[in-house]
């Protein structure tokens, strides 16, 4: 009799250590366009998100070739952090090669941290990216401004909250959130 519950102790630790826990199952796999966003996604979301970067710290985020890689990680999302104002509109081909309706352009899933920032810059005459770098919708190097962080970090708590809403306390109580009110 004691070896029979030697036998099924230990085969019910083997199972636990088999199963993944239920914290690690429900994971949010995040993926952001640039590497700035992946550290304030992971300041937010903490234990609750996987973050992955479409791009590295040394690219022109304006013109991030599209690779399959790219698209691999997307098609597995659950969430896109993109910066908008056209930094990274490349990001729409690579969502597009995707076929991830969770990321797709007005999705809960689609997370644009550009949102309520008034952007800087804004041209009064009509340009478009075939004069060079130039910035169609106004300046999209607002993440530059600690100033704005506030509003940054709350589009990326809301747009979590989104597609987990059951985790938006953790997301609010993360050290990467400020407690400031949008304006």
């Amino acid at each position: 009799m004691r070896r029979l519950m030697f036998i099924v102790g230990a085969t019910l630790v083997a199972l636990s250590l088999l199963i993944p826990s239920a914290q690690a199952a429900r994971k949010l796999r995040v993926v952001a366009t640039i590497p700035d966003l992946t550290s304030l996604v992971e300041a937010v979301g903490g234990d609750l998100v996987e973050v992955d970067a479409l791009t590295r710290g040394t690219q022109n985020f304006h013109e991030a070739e599209v690779r399959p890689s790219m698209m691999l990680k997307l098609r597995r999302a659950d969430a896109l952090v993109e910066n908008g104002a056209d930094l990274d509109a490349w990001a729409d081909m690579a969502v597009l090669g995707a076929n991830n309706a969770n990321i797709a352009r007005g999705a809960a899933g689609r997370i644009e941290i550009s949102r309520g920032i008034p952007l800087l810059e804004v041209p009064s005459v009509r340009v478009d990216r075939s004069m060079g770098d130039v910035h169609p919708l106004g300046n999209p190097h607002f993440s530059l401004d600690p100033g704005l962080a506030p509003i940054i970090t709350q589009n990326i708590v809301d747009g979590l909250a989104r597609i987990s809403a059951d985790d938006r306390p953790a997301f609010e109580r993360n050290p990467g959130v400020s407690r400031t009110a949008r304006p």
